[in-house]
């Protein structure tokens, strides 16, 4: 009794003591099992406590301080194999994974076999033993199943025909073929553009000849070809906007 009341008072620079010799060790020595000893228990039991648990010898297993990010960013920084720490929920402390560790790892990330010693290609070996064999592997008759039609897939035949008559499975509809039409028509078919949704767009009309178009001069009032020469020379806005011809 005495031992056992020990256990539960026990001193917490011990603890801190017992954790930091657990650090030390690496991910090798899993297979001596969790140091926690409390089972399938969820953690959030846990929270306000403390404790994370009890080791196997009844001890409290302190929780370590946590680490900000400014802690983590300095860690990464003294040390370059940090990367390599992960967080053991269940024990609350840091295990460092060995290179092995990492590179299964990194088989399952890229989809490939774990362990680099297993061969997924490996040769077939044919361990049947093909020469001298006077009988066939198998000498049975023909079972009757395979010359008359299947019960199952008439059943199955059955079912979807059912199915396709109350319309719980629907066919496919033919694609419809897209309605064209001419984009610029006459006025008698503004009513059939209107029909698609579209409201009618005229087609811009050409400029009505005016006064300038319609005045027919003499000849000795038609420019010569040097008077056209020379208004390629003046502004844009001088020029004549229509040179009469015969």
């Amino acid at each position: 009794m005495r031992n056992a009341f020990s256990n539960h008072n026990n001193d917490p620079e011990e603890e801190l003591e017992g954790r930091s010799k657990s650090e030390e060790s690496d991910s090798s020595e899993d297979e001596v099992g969790p140091r926690n000893t409390i089972g399938d228990v969820p953690l959030e039991w846990y929270n306000d406590e403390p404790h994370i648990g009890y080791d196997i010898t009844g001890k409290k297993i302190i929780k370590l301080p946590k680490k900000d990010m400014l802690d983590s960013l300095l860690a990464t920084a003294d040390n370059s194999k940090n990367w390599r720490k992960i967080m053991d929920e269940l024990n609350d402390e840091e295990v460092e994974l060995a290179k092995n560790e990492i590179g299964l790892i990194q088989n399952l990330l890229r989809g490939k076999t774990p362990h680099p010693d297993v061969d997924p290609y490996a040769p077939y070996v044919d361990w049947f033993e093909w020469k001298d064999s006077i009988h066939p592997l198998s000498s049975a008759q023909e079972p009757k199943r395979r010359f008359i039609p299947s019960k199952w897939e008439t059943k199955k035949v059955v079912k979807l025909i059912r199915a396709i008559r109350e319309g719980r499975i629907k066919q496919d509809k033919p694609k419809e073929e897209p309605q064209l039409y001419l984009l610029w028509g006459d006025d008698s078919n503004s009513t059939e553009k209107s029909g698609h949704g579209l409201s009618y767009i005229p087609a811009p009309k050409p400029k009505v000849p005016g006064h300038e178009e319609s005045y027919n001069p003499s000849v000795e009032y038609i420019p010569t070809q040097e008077e056209v020469d020379s208004y390629q020379l003046m502004y844009e806005e001088d020029r004549p906007k229509f040179i009469p011809k015969r």
